[in-house]
C-alpha cells in the first residue's frame, strides 16, 4: 500500500470543491453545523455519482456521509512536502511541492433497515450552496441545508431522527431512535466497518478507534412518552451491547413510545 494514502474500502467518497455559496457568508456556512443535502455533487473516487448518499456533514478534518442505512465517517488529512517561495497555487502547479491525502472510512450500517425509508427535512437554514459540476442540471444545481432530518419507519414503527443540538456552547450532532407502540428496540442493529476496536467505557459511552480519528457515543439518555395527553417522560434504562462490532441497546421495561438518545462526537 501506498505509504503517502492510507484507504479503507475501495470506494471513498468525495464532494465537487467549486461550491459558491447564494445567502449568507461561505465561512460563516461552512463552519456551521448542518446536513446539506445531496443533489449530486457526491461522487466516488472514479466520478460516479452516489445517490444512496442523501447528506453530508461538514466537520474538523472529517466528513460524514449520511446515507440511506446509515453513516460514513471519512476522515481526510493533506500534507504538504516541498518548499515553495511567493505563491503557493504556482509553486504547486509548478511542481516544486506536492500534496498527499491520507484518507479512512467508517462504515457505521443499520442491519436490517429499510433502505427506501421516507425522508423528512426540518429547520431549513437560509445558507445554500450552488454546484456547477458535471453531471447536475444547471437549473437544480442548488443544495439545502437544514439542521433536522428524519428517516422514518427506518424499522418497523421506529424513526431514526438526526439533528443538530445548539443547546450548548458547541453545537452537537445527534440521533434520536423513536420506538413507537408495536416497534421494538430489539430491532436496531448497527454494524461498525473500518473500526479498529470498538468498545464500551466504564461510564457506559461507546468508544470506535480507526487510525486517524475516534467517534464516541455517549451513554444514550433514554425516555418513554405515554400516550396519555397529561403522560410526562419517564426515563428508561438503557445500555450498548457490543458484539462482533455490532452495537445493540438493552432496555428496562416502558410504556408507550421510547426515545433512545444518545450524542455523537469525533476527533481527528
Amino acid at each position: 500500500m501506498n505509504k503517502k494514502v492510507l484507504l479503507f474500502f475501495a470506494l471513498l467518497l468525495q464532494f465537487a470543491t467549486d461550491i459558491f455559496a447564494l445567502k449568507g457568508d461561505r465561512s460563516a456556512i461552512s463552519q456551521s453545523l448542518c446536513f446539506t443535502e445531496n443533489i449530486g455533487q457526491v461522487t466516488d473516487q472514479y466520478g460516479q455519482p452516489r445517490p444512496d448518499i442523501r447528506f453530508r456533514v461538514a466537520g474538523q478534518g472529517l466528513n460524514l456521509f449520511i446515507g440511506n442505512t446509515g453513516l460514513h465517517y471519512q476522515w481526510n488529512n493533506v500534507e504538504k512536502s516541498g518548499n515553495y517561495d511567493g505563491s503557493f497555487l504556482s509553486a504547486l502547479a509548478e511542481g516544486s511541492i506536492a500534496l498527499s491525502i491520507n484518507s479512512y472510512r467508517m462504515d457505521v450500517t443499520l442491519l436490517g433497515a429499510t433502505p427506501g425509508a421516507v425522508v423528512i427535512t426540518e429547520q431549513q437554514q437560509e445558507g445554500i450552496e450552488r454546484y456547477y459540476t458535471p453531471g447536475i442540471n444547471p437549473e437544480n444545481n442548488i443544495a439545502r441545508q437544514y439542521k433536522k432530518i428524519t428517516y422514518k419507519n427506518i424499522y418497523p414503527q421506529i424513526d431514526w431522527v438526526l439533528y443538530i443540538d445548539e443547546r450548548s456552547t458547541s453545537p452537537v450532532l445527534k440521533y434520536d431512535f423513536v420506538v413507537h407502540p408495536g416497534g421494538k428496540a430489539s430491532d436496531i442493529k448497527i454494524k461498525y466497518s473500518g473500526a479498529s476496536e470498538l468498545a464500551v467505557e466504564e461510564d457506559g459511552s461507546l468508544t470506535a478507534h480507526t487510525p486517524m480519528g475516534i467517534v464516541q457515543e455517549k451513554t444514550p439518555y433514554t425516555y418513554s412518552i405515554s400516550g396519555s395527553p397529561e403522560g410526562a417522560p419517564v426515563e428508561v434504562s438503557c445500555r450498548f451491547v457490543v458484539e462482533n462490532n455490532v452495537l445493540s441497546f438493552s432496555t428496562g421495561a416502558y410504556q408507550g413510545t421510547l426515545i433512545i438518545d444518545p450524542e455523537l462526537e469525533w476527533g481527528t
